[in-house]
């Protein structure tokens, strides 16, 4: 019997691979990869109402103080409030920001490799010739050394944010070349409901799992239940709050960058400044804690979408 149910979970593996076997687009989409969410993926079958009920006993002990509960997903967070199928949608976001944001980061990494390669090499020019000292191109070449050991790190970041895009997407082994960002400018003005009690109470309705739940728990645990789903409401919403703030706080420094830039620039077309590098690395650092910032928000807002049983790929405009 046994080894008649291995055989069986064999040939189902062999299936589950065969039909994910076909090669990903060039390009993946935020439409894409949520289309890899069915009810052949493995997590979609995983949770059940026991984990509730754990995460909601969880709840009833001694928190740490809020000022150090994380935001938005504290311990009686929005997690459980979702369905499987949500979870492993949310997951797949989630990749799909951390792969375009890695290749953000490795392409900021290489710009400043790149630049302090050329201070290091200068330097060594100038000291051959007499016009520097061995103290000074030793500072550059061990901050060359120092930025190239980054921009490893960064490109290894891009292969594991890769690695682990497939595997959300049930389909591990397969290459994700590149992804394609969907358009969303119009998520950075989303506003927050006028009416918050109403907000609640449309939560509280179409949530998927609490429509699950139906009598299947004591009238106990449902009112548990209740609370902490508006609870973790609240912390979204604040979440919200503060990821506008970063946000905010993002595109300044960006605006910031781009002027330094653009006066530096003029400054080395006058040959008043050597180079553009030190410049250059910054404002595209800048960039990257802006894209930070942006899918930050709109992972929140996108939980708020899904406590509410819409389908989260409706945010996006790629049609």
């Amino acid at each position: 019997m046994r080894h008649a149910l291995r055989l069986l979970f064999a040939a189902c593996l062999a299936l589950s691979v065969a039909a994910h076997a076909e090669p990903l687009p060039k390009y993946l989409t935020i439409d894409f990869v949520l289309s890899q969410i069915d009810d052949k993926h493995p997590a979609v079958g995983l949770v059940g109402t026991e984990q509730l009920v754990r995460r909601l006993r969880s709840c009833l002990e001694p928190e740490s103080p809020l000022i150090d509960t994380p935001l938005p997903d504290s311990t009686c967070g929005y997690w459980h409030f979702l369905s499987s199928e949500q979870q492993a949608q949310l997951l797949v976001l989630h990749r799909f920001f951390d792969v375009a944001l890695a290749d953000k980061a490795a392409a900021r990494d290489n710009e400043a490799m790149a630049i302090a390669f050329i201070d290091f090499d200068r330097a060594s020019t100038r000291m051959e010739l007499g016009q520097t000292s061995e103290l000074e191109v030793a500072e550059l070449e061990t901050e060359y050394q120092k930025v190239r050991t980054a921009t490893f790190s960064s490109q290894a970041m891009q292969r594991n944010a890769r690695s682990l895009l497939a595997i959300a997407m049930n389909r591990p082994g397969a290459f994700v070349e590149e992804v394609r960002l969907p358009d969303i400018s119009a998520l950075m003005n989303w506003e927050k409901p006028a009416n918050e009690q109403e907000f609640y109470e449309t939560i509280q309705s179409n949530n998927a799992v609490m429509r699950t739940l139906g009598n299947e728990l004591g009238e106990g645990y449902r009112q548990i239940a209740s609370s902490y789903l508006r609870h973790a409401t609240l912390e979204l919403l604040l979440s919200i709050d503060l990821h506008q703030a970063k946000r905010q706080q993002a595109d300044v420094l960006r605006h910031y960058r781009d002027l330094n830039l653009d006066r530096n620039r003029t400054l080395y077309e006058f040959e008043v400044k050597a180079d553009l590098g030190d410049a250059m690395t910054m404002q595209t650092a800048a960039r990257v804690e802006q894209m930070k910032a942006d899918f930050n928000l709109v992972i929140a807002i996108a939980i708020l979408h899904m406590l509410q049983n819409k389908p989260v790929g409706e945010l996006f405009n790629e049609n």
